[in-house]
């Protein structure tokens, strides 16, 4: 799966409302570690909590 570029993000964002929160979804499958560097290959509006989530 490819990752999402930054024009892509843009675009995407200038269809959000100004005051939705970002939250960026890390699916991590090693414990171990206790940072993760992620490529984000989803993008998703939750009209309900007014959040967007940026997902790996």
């Amino acid at each position: 799966m490819s990752s999402i570029t930054v024009g892509e993000i843009k675009l995407l964002l200038e269809k959000v409302p100004d005051d939705y929160e970002v939250i960026i979804e890390l699916n991590k499958g090693n414990t171990e570690n206790s940072s993760v560097i992620a490529m984000i290959n989803g993008f998703r509006v939750v009209d309900d909590y007014r959040e967007v989530r940026l997902m790996n």
